[in-house]
């Protein structure tokens, strides 16, 4: 556990593991690291301790990880933390937005024509200046970009995690 206000990218280089801005692992020593989220208070600690534990398996030698980057292996693997927040880092900020089925309509309409965006404005009735303001308002509100095929590709996924949540409730 470390206080927010120290990287854990420092503590890496600090202890030795990796050279300050380089590559590669320093010769003979390959230990990995993972790391969680920023929690706050007696409960964040508890919190904090369960996330580490989860995250512990995804720590790979001569690695530092953060959760972000071992989020879509433990949803893939059955993790139900991993998977919801998945969905509520991409869809809770458009849910909560004015117009957000709207926005997911856009998100999924894309998702399932290619993002080929003529064909996405012809399936949502809408005009194609309408889904290019849509799809801005999207990546505004989240900070994720639609033309990036990562990024496209989490996007499915979250959509696909959200269904499957929903039709477990």
């Amino acid at each position: 556990m470390l206080p927010h206000t120290l990287s854990a990218e420092r503590v890496w280089v600090r202890l030795g593991w990796r050279d300050a801005g380089a590559s590669a692992v320093v010769p003979g020593m390959m230990p990995g690291m993972a790391y969680g989220r920023v929690r706050v208070g007696v409960a964040g600690v508890a919190q904090g301790r369960a996330e580490v534990l989860a995250l512990a398996a995804y720590a790979q030698a001569g690695q530092l990880r953060s959760y972000a980057e071992v989020l879509v292996p433990r949803g893939l693997s059955g993790d139900r933390d991993a998977q919801a927040d998945l969905v509520r880092g991409l869809l809770e900020p458009l849910r909560g937005a004015r117009g957000g089925a709207a926005l997911i309509a856009t998100v999924q309409a894309l998702c399932d024509t290619g993002f080929i965006q003529a064909e996405a404005a012809t399936r949502l009735g809408i005009h194609g200046n309408t889904l290019r303001y849509w799809m801005d308002r999207t990546e505004a509100l989240t900070g994720r970009t639609l033309a990036d095929p990562a990024t496209r590709s989490l996007w499915w996924l979250a959509l696909q995690l959200g269904a499957l949540e929903s039709s477990q409730l």
